[in-house]
């Protein structure tokens, strides 16, 4: 893409002179390797001089925003499924509130056979960037009894079902998913599943699962790091 940088009215700039300019670049949205070079031009003339130092500039996706990641509003940007929910103020991982999930049932299968009874989605889904890493975490907290809580991730090329990613032989190609079980006593646990993004992926749903109906969990800080 070629812009202009133009000089100030009245400027004159004789040979052997400098002149200094300043402008500003804003980086592709797309992440991926990018080329920067610039070259003088008398305007409706010729291009004239040699072209600046070639700059490679590498895009790398930021940190995703979640809506409403920590629950302080309760469950407004998510969504349940088979699962019921609530703002809780106790336990907590930060801030004032976090979510108490207990899976409903019945149970049914998501990737490589593991059995779940219920959870929470994100919704809308979160926009994410294709052809790139991230590391999708969530802080859980389990209860008297044990169960097993997991995060569960899975990408679409638009804002339906109808649009997630799967292969011609699996439709789970391209879902992630990290699990554990967690009891009142182990305290506040991570569970973090790294993914790279397929090249038509443009969006994510995270969801926060219970793999045993009746046994509450409590979920919070959920995050989405690039990188």
């Amino acid at each position: 893409t070629t812009h202009r940088v133009n000089l100030a009215n009245g400027d004159s700039i004789a040979p052997g002179q400098e002149k200094k300019c300043e402008f500003t670049v804003t980086a592709p949205s797309t992440p991926g390797t990018y080329h920067f070079q610039w070259k003088m031009l008398r305007e409706s003339v010729a291009w004239f001089g040699d072209l600046s130092t070639d700059v490679s500039i590498q895009v790398t996706p930021g940190s995703v925003t979640i809506p409403n990641a920590g629950f302080e509003q309760g469950t407004t940007g998510w969504s349940g499924f088979r699962a019921a929910a609530t703002a809780v103020s106790s336990p907590l991982h930060s801030g004032a509130r976090a979510l108490s999930m207990t899976a409903t049932g019945p149970a049914y299968t998501v990737k490589g056979g593991v059995g779940c009874n219920g959870g929470f989605n994100t919704a809308p889904f979160v926009a994410v960037a294709g052809r790139s890493r991230y590391t999708a975490s969530v802080w859980v907290r389990g209860s008297t009894s044990p169960g097993e809580a997991m995060i569960y991730v899975q990408q679409f090329s638009g804002l339906t079902y109808a649009e997630k990613l799967k292969s011609s032989t699996d439709s789970f190609a391209y879902d992630v998913l990290a699990r554990k079980s967690v009891k009142e006593s182990d305290g506040w646990v991570q569970l973090s599943v790294p993914l790279t993004t397929e090249a038509t992926t443009r969006y994510l749903s995270i969801s926060l699962n219970g793999n045993n109906a009746g046994v509450p969990l409590t979920f919070d800080d959920v995050t989405l790091v690039a990188g």
